[in-house]
């Protein structure tokens, strides 16, 4: 008997994509066959995920009926509201625990699917390495949600010696990426296939499938004879655009419920100009509140953070529209030559006009960037406190996790283990001070540029 094994990565809240797969899983999907998601199904940037922490965008995938889920690394964005999503859905990690490396309640290592008298053994893996192999890429802002990854090759090795006997084929659901992935294959001749995601590559062999970032449903076939189960052919398949009633009537009633959520208004003491290319007063603004904040020498930021200008009406609807990037507050040190570097580079038109496309980032373009008000320009170089910057000197900044990455600004670039950040995202310290009247005051006496 042949069975199928339909497979989802990245998906990052493409609800139109889901409601392909949807569509098709109807008209195609037998009842021997499975589906599985690698991961980073959820984007907190979606209105439906921001409003309730991800439980309606889990009900919608649910409409899917997927077998098993693993944890991608933007799940983690749900924060603590993530474990209580454990209990409901079918999400299985390996290497996931709590902070204190004890496992997580309602979150298993693995899964058993049975087919007729035969048995398939599925793993899950959250990242732990990023994409250069370094360990720990990710636990710096898994703490913040009170949890904590495990190298993930220990982990496998323990649960394929607990899981020995029990089943027919071994397939690993992975959000690692294939940099990852394909290391495993080499070490684990004990699973037959990956299920992968992360990467956002597109990948189709005979042990590997992984559909870009939610631009295929992979599918993995299997024969299921009397002698055990046997690989017969991997497909990614571009599905058509097509439409449900059933699935577009849930999905209306979240989009309102989250609507009813998210468009509270919120009181705002003044609106602020947004200008991605140009000084402008929500820029300003934006840094002016976290170096008030976190007490760094001075704080910097890319204008791409923000999309377009903070007007009234406020509500958590405009403020994550305005604000769309996963991106925290990052606080760390680095040489005046290097804010030096990254300024001069923030005149250069072609360059602040690209796309930003980076980890974390949800706008449109890169941006120049814009300093606390304790920054002046002068003569082409930057005055801190009304002292010159000084090349060798260090400062202290406060930034987001992009611009710490090198994103866009190579300069400003440090590794992870010398920072800190803080468990808000960047939209957050705007709304804790939108009724700031001496920031708003301050800001708007100011001459624009």
């Amino acid at each position: 008997m042949q069975i199928k094994i339909f497979h989802t990565n990245d998906i990052h809240s493409q609800f139109s994509f889901l409601e392909n797969v949807f569509v098709y899983l109807q008209k195609h999907r037998t009842k021997n066959d499975f589906y599985l998601d690698a991961g980073d199904y959820t984007d907190i940037s979606h209105k439906i995920v921001s409003a309730d922490h991800g439980q309606m965008a889990l009900e919608l995938l649910s409409l899917c009926q997927p077998n098993v889920l693993t944890v991608g690394n933007n799940e983690a964005d749900l924060g603590v509201h993530l474990k209580d999503l454990f209990k409901k859905f079918p999400y299985i990690s390996a290497n996931l625990s709590d902070e204190l490396n004890q496992p997580l309640p309602h979150l298993p290592s693995s899964k058993l699917l049975k087919v007729l008298d035969k048995t398939i053994l599925v793993i899950g893996l959250t990242p732990y390495y990023n994409e250069h192999l370094k360990e720990n890429g990710y636990n710096n802002f898994m703490v913040m949600a009170h949890l904590k990854i495990q190298e993930p090759f220990a982990c496998l090795r323990r649960v394929l010696d607990e899981r020995k006997g029990q089943y027919d084929y071994c397939l690993l659901l992975s959000h690692s990426g294939y940099f990852v992935d394909e290391k495993i294959l080499e070490n684990f001749k004990e699973i037959d296939f990956i299920l992968g995601g992360h990467s956002h590559q597109k990948i189709c062999s005979n042990r590997y499938l992984q559909g870009g970032k939610g631009e295929f449903l992979d599918v993995l076939t299997l024969d299921v004879l009397e002698d055990g189960i046997h690989f017969l052919k991997s497909e990614q398949l571009v599905l058509a655009d097509e439409r449900s009633s059933s699935f577009d009537k849930q999905m209306n009633i979240y989009l309102n419920k989250a609507d009813a959520i998210l468009e509270k208004e919120m009181e705002v003491y003044d609106e602020l100009i947004f200008d991605a290319f140009h000084s402008c007063e929500l820029m300003r603004f934006l840094c002016d509140a976290l170096w008030k904040d976190y007490g760094q020498d001075l704080a910097v930021m890319h204008h791409g953070i923000a999309n377009h200008s903070l007007l009234r009406p406020v509500s958590q609807k405009s403020l994550l529209e305005t604000f769309p990037s996963k991106l925290n507050p990052t606080m760390y040190e680095i040489k005046g030559k290097e804010i030096l570097e990254a300024y001069y580079l923030s005149k250069v038109e072609d360059h602040i006009r690209q796309s930003g496309k980076g980890p974390g980032f949800r706008g449109n373009v890169l941006g120049t960037l814009s300093f606390s008000t304790n920054v002046e320009e002068k003569e082409n170089c930057l005055f801190v406190n009304g002292e010159k910057i000084l090349e060798e000197r260090v400062y202290s900044i406060v930034t987001d996790d992009y611009l710490q990455r090198g994103t866009g600004y190579p300069s400003l670039k440090v590794a992870d283990e010398i920072c800190h950040y803080d468990n808000r995202f960047i939209r957050d310290v705007m709304e804790h001070h939108l009724m700031d009247k001496d920031l708003f005051c301050h800001i708007k006496n100011l001459k624009v540029h």
